[in-house]
């Protein structure tokens, strides 16, 4: 193969890496929280696809059951609900998978830290912003970190080590109320 083609082929072959790349820079917890312009606990009621602009967004939909920050001052959840749309899903023989995009399922009870605006993903720091509710009472994201209180009652995420940090469930929720208020 002659030097050109090699260096074509080379460019083509680095091109199509970068388009297909999703890049999310990793924030601090402080960083999440003052991005955060919704916020709530809540149980995944139900979980969509429909094309929009001819491309599938998944819309899940979340029975509050604590609403920790309201978006607008104007704007209260219909009935305790809010629906987010995320980018990706199959509708209608279109697929679009999205990496690191947070997946719900019906039952699945969150912490949501979410932008007001649409996004590909309304959550935080794309995936950084939600914690799912284990069986043994922890908050965990899509990494397994924990959301967790300290000593001193302040969240911070943490491995989970019920020796080392509070992993209450109501404790937490407490804390990152108190958070929000705080910022």
């Amino acid at each position: 193969m002659s030097r050109l083609r090699k260096l074509v082929a080379a460019c083509l072959l680095a091109a199509l890496g970068w388009v297909s790349a999703t890049t999310v820079r990793q924030l601090s917890l402080p960083e999440l929280l003052e991005a955060a312009a919704i916020g709530f606990r809540g149980t995944v009621s139900s979980v969509d696809v429909r094309l929009i602009d001819d491309e599938p967004w998944t819309e899940v939909t979340f029975d509050i059951t604590d609403q920790l920050l309201a978006g607008s001052a104007d704007e209260e959840p219909e009935e305790n609900r809010v629906t987010l749309a995320f980018l990706g899903g199959s509708s209608g023989g279109t697929e679009l998978a999205v990496a690191l995009r947070p997946e719900f399922s019906p039952g699945d009870e969150v912490i949501v830290l979410a932008y007001e605006e649409r996004y590909y993903s309304p959550v935080v720091g794309f995936n950084q912003g939600v914690w799912w509710l284990d069986d043994t009472g922890t908050w965990l994201d899509q990494n397994g970190v924990a959301l967790a209180v300290t000593e001193d009652g302040q969240l911070t995420r943490a491995e989970p080590d019920p020796v080392a940090v509070g992993l209450d469930t109501d404790e937490v929720v407490q804390a990152l109320r108190q958070a929000l208020e705080d910022r």
